[in-house]
């Protein structure tokens, strides 16, 4: 098929192709010429024939050179449906890879891209792996540090309630009596006014054992709160209302 083929290349470039035993294979328009260099211009091997000397006839024709020129015309003749073939085989051959190319392009292309979801998904899960890895190794060093650090017994320590006391000392007063029945009406009286009262009593200076009895407007923890209230008593329900601050009391 090669040589085929070369010869096929030499002739449709002009050049001459020269066959061992058969001549010179020549390309003149649309036909090839097939000129003779010797007297054999067959092989006995390729056809099982000798050379046939056949002496001239009355008319001066010799009788060799139209042998050969028929062997010329059937060797031209096996050479085209030589070439015919070869064509066809090429045609069939190009048919058949085209045929085959474009699904073995797909495949190749869906085996490459199955290779790749695989491999990426192979490599996700490593990765994945290697994070829950060191996420529990933290965790892990984490609870020993904890445990390091914690101290446990076996009943747990009961610390004494602590009664925090908030005392209010400084009193908003609207009246102070001697008795506590009349301290007691004050704070009816108010409540008629919807002022709740509080009661509140201590000790006299001229006299440590006289009570003193007083009704409260309202009662705070902090002088500045008390005398802002003072001051809206004061405008509003009773001028002579004053400030009573409470003694702290100091327990040994």
């Amino acid at each position: 098929k090669k040589l085929v083929k070369s010869w096929q290349s030499k002739l449709a470039l002009g050049e001459k192709v020269q066959i061992e035993g058969l001549g010179v294979l020549e390309k003149t328009n649309d036909s090839v010429v097939v000129s003779s260099f010797a007297k054999q211009s067959l092989l006995k091997s390729s056809y099982g024939l000798g050379v046939v000397e056949i002496p001239s006839t009355a008319k001066g024709v010799p009788v060799e050179e139209k042998v050969t020129q028929d062997v010329k015309a059937e060797s031209l003749a096996t050479y085209q449906l030589n070439e015919q073939v070869v064509a066809e085989k090429l045609d069939l051959v190009k048919e058949e890879s085209a045929d085959v190319n474009p699904w073995f392009k797909y495949s190749a292309l869906s085996l490459l891209v199955v290779s790749l979801l695989v491999s990426g998904f192979y490599f996700y899960s490593q990765y994945q792996k290697m994070l829950a890895a060191d996420k529990a190794a933290a965790n892990e060093q984490v609870l020993k540090s904890i445990e390091g650090q914690t101290f446990y017994a076996e009943s747990p320590i009961e610390l004494p309630a602590i009664e925090v006391r908030v005392v209010k000392r400084y009193n908003v007063v609207a009246g102070s009596f001697r008795s506590k029945a009349n301290a007691e009406r004050h704070i009816s009286t108010l409540a008629e006014k919807g002022i709740t009262g509080e009661y509140r009593t201590s000790q006299m200076v001229e006299d440590a054992e006289q009570t003193m009895h007083h009704v409260a407007y309202k009662s705070f923890t902090s002088y500045p709160e008390a005398q802002a209230y003072l001051d809206e008593i004061k405008s509003s329900i009773e001028p002579n209302a004053w400030i009573l601050v409470d003694e702290i009391e100091i327990s040994e």
